[in-house]
């Protein structure tokens, strides 16, 4: 039997607050927009009965609610701007101590917003690729070409990196 109300579980809002966070670049926003969609799903227990996949449901509406925020406030999404431009010092600063995880985190930040969700669900949050389709409403074909081009977008990134400090 399913109950009627929604609650999400504590690993669950961790990783919907780390997926709102990619969206709007904002800890504390991310935790705001997750509560709100915890309270909407409380006070209308309804939405739920119709879905067949409650958690690409709930990341959907996540993801919405960030969207909304981010248009209402006006934030600037980020673009491909200039083949991911990004300070050469942070970037030295980072290879200096070799936490190549810094650099790539950079350098997803810097993807635009499709590929940028798509790497996190993916090969963060470990969603199948039907998964992500579902939460982003993209065919499984569409998921894995974006998945490719975010993947070698970085790796050309970082072997400019790297080439650049050996000449």
């Amino acid at each position: 039997m399913r109950s009627n109300k929604f609650i999400i579980s504590t690993d669950r809002w961790t990783r919907l607050v780390r997926f709102s966070t990619t969206l709007v670049q904002d800890y504390s926003l991310a935790e705001d927009i997750v509560q709100d969609v915890q309270l909407k799903l409380l006070a209308h227990p309804e939405l739920l009965k119709s879905v067949k996949n409650i958690e690409g449901f709930v990341y959907r509406m996540v993801k919405n609610r960030s969207l909304d925020v981010i248009r209402s406030n006006r934030y600037r999404s980020v673009e491909l701007d200039a083949s991911l431009n990004i300070h050469t010092e942070d970037l030295i600063r980072c290879l200096e101590r070799n936490e190549m995880s810094e650099v790539a985190k950079l350098l997803i930040d810097k993807l635009p917003e499709k590929y940028r969700m798509v790497i996190y669900l993916k090969d963060v949050e470990q969603m199948s690729m039907e998964q992500v389709g579902v939460v982003l409403k993209m065919n499984t074909a569409s998921v894995r070409v974006s998945l490719s081009r975010a993947r070698k977008k970085i790796r050309e990134q970082i072997t400019n990196i790297y080439a650049y400090e050996t000449k």
